[in-house]
Formats: C-alpha cells, structure tokens, sequence
C-alpha cells in the first residue's frame, strides 16, 4: 500500500483530492497518514491501538457529546475492500501536543487542570460491563464491557501480561505471590463499581493538543476506550507524568476516599501490561519492573 492508494481512498471518501499526505511513523501495527485538503488537516488511522475502528470512532462522536474537544470523524469504513484493515478519517485538532511541544510553569499547570476537566467530562458517560468495548453483532446500541463484573476485568488485565513475565523470568516468585495477593484482596477495601464509564484508558500528554496562542485545549485524541473505574484514568496519568499528578486532581475536582489505594492497584495493573509490551519491543523495561516491585509491595503493606 502507498500513500497514492490512501490519498486516492480519501478523495474518494471525502469527494475532495488531497493537496499533499505524509505517512506519520507510528506502532508497527498501525497506519497513520496525515492529508492536507482545502478544508483543512485530516487523518487516517487504521488498526487504531488493537481496538475495533468503529469502537474508536464511537469513543471520539460520544466524547464530544460531553463536551470533550476530539477530532470530527469524517468516514469510518470496515469492509477491508480498499485497505486491508478497518479505517477511519478524522479532522486534525488545533494546536500542538504537550510531549512535542512542552509548555512550563503556569501555563502547564492550567493545561493539566484542564485535563482533568476534561476526563470528568468524559467520566460522566456510563456503559454496561467492564473491559475493553465491543458493539454487538447487530451493533445497535453503544458498546458494552467485554466482561460483565468489575472483578472479571480486573482478572483479565493480569491474564495477558503476567505469564509473559513469569516465563522471561521478569518477575520473582515472591512479587508474583503478591500481586495475585492483591488482586485477590483488593475487594476487602476497594468498593467494586457497579456501573463503569468511558475512559480514555491511554491518559498522556502525546494525546492532550493546546492552542499556544489562547492556551485552550484544543482535542484529546487516541482512545482506548474502556469502560472501567474512572480512577484508573488518573492512576495511568500518574504512573507517566507522577510530578503532575496533583494538578490533574485539581483540575478534576472531588474523588473516592479510597482513591489512593485504587491509584496503587491500577498503576500495579499498568506496570504489569507495560512490562510484556516493552519487553516484546525490545525497550528497556526497568521503570514498570520498578514500579511493579513499589506497588505491589506497598499493596501487601496496606492489606496486611
């Protein structure tokens, strides 16, 4: 495939020709190109982060009805006819990104309160079950949690990554007796959501764009959607960004009495995924391996 195929799918699927396109480097897995029209900047993204393009799509449309700023989708196909995965083109956002483009002081600070505006926005949006979404076969509806229970998602977060750890003997016997430990007791202090809600699920600031001559923010882009424990998206912001942590909760106003112990186990959680992924990658995996030991030990502490 070539970037004449995909400006020739987008002049067909937007009936106006490309100006210019750019192949963006992004995941091996993943195709993203950048198309300057007459109307402005749009995206293709395809096989966007392993979620299904019309959940991603979805995320973005439903964001936006909770007043989050996200690119406009503008076409969303799933018949792999003219490319080999499902697809979408969306409108480019305003601004710059906070990891290319870093602001400081202030000016970051407020960015960062307005961040976590933002994911309460987005935490206002309920879903049936836990877990990654999916519509079903009729795709009617919104979609749902691919678990029914909070505890079987959470379950399912370790099933992928810690026996991968195990196997690279990337983690001891004894961390892995204690966070099975934690897992297993996390109910005894942690109140099982009944209901989840939309998270982003990728909370960074590669993702967070912001218009540098009004300094308002102008999209959170790259979904994984979720429906999850609205926490979690504030612990995987701390577990990249701990320094501005604080700013996020400021921004993002009241939360559970319990949130520091939620805040351990999700970043546990993250650790634990991040891990397997860097470690496939060939990335230096000593910071999740660091905070797998850090978390997992002041878990067991708080349970005891």
């Amino acid at each position: 495939m070539t970037e004449q195929v995909v400006a020739g799918i987008i002049r067909d699927a937007l009936r106006e020709k490309p100006d210019g396109i750019e192949h963006i480097p992004t995941l091996e897995d993943s195709h993203v190109y950048r198309a300057e029209m007459s109307s402005g900047a749009v995206f293709f993204k395809s096989e966007h982060e392993g979620h299904s393009i019309d959940v991603a799509a979805w995320a973005y449309v439903k964001a936006a009805t909770a007043g989050v700023p996200v690119p406009d989708v503008l076409h969303v196909d799933l018949s792999r006819e003219r490319w080999p995965e499902e697809f979408m083109i969306v409108t480019a956002v305003g601004g710059s990104d906070l990891l290319h483009d870093p602001l400081d002081g202030d000016d970051l600070w407020r960015a960062i309160a307005g961040y976590g505006e933002l994911l309460r926005r987005l935490h206002t949006i309920e879903l049936e079950g836990f877990g990654e979404l999916e519509f079903a076969p009729a795709k009617v509806g919104d979609p749902v949690g691919e678990f029914a229970d909070y505890a079987s998602a959470m379950r399912h977060s370790l099933d992928w990554a810690l026996p991968y750890l195990i196997e690279k003997k990337l983690v001891s016997h004894e961390q892995v007796e204690r966070i099975q430990n934690v897992l297993e007791r996390s109910g005894e202090v942690v109140t099982a959501p009944n209901t989840g809600v939309l998270l982003h699920d990728d909370a960074g600031l590669d993702h967070l764009f912001v218009d540098r001559t009004s300094m308002e923010i102008t999209g959170l882009i790259d979904f994984e959607p979720r429906s999850d424990d609205p926490i979690r998206d504030l612990a995987i912001f701390a577990y990249y960004y701990p320094g501005l942590a604080p700013h996020l909760f400021d921004g993002y106003g009241p939360v559970p009495d319990d949130v520091e112990l939620r805040m351990k186990l999700y970043r546990l959680l993250r650790a634990v995924g991040s891990a397997r992924w860097e470690h496939e990658r060939r990335l230096d995996v000593a910071d999740p391996l660091a905070e797998i030991e850090q978390q997992s030990r002041e878990l067991n502490g708080m349970l005891a």
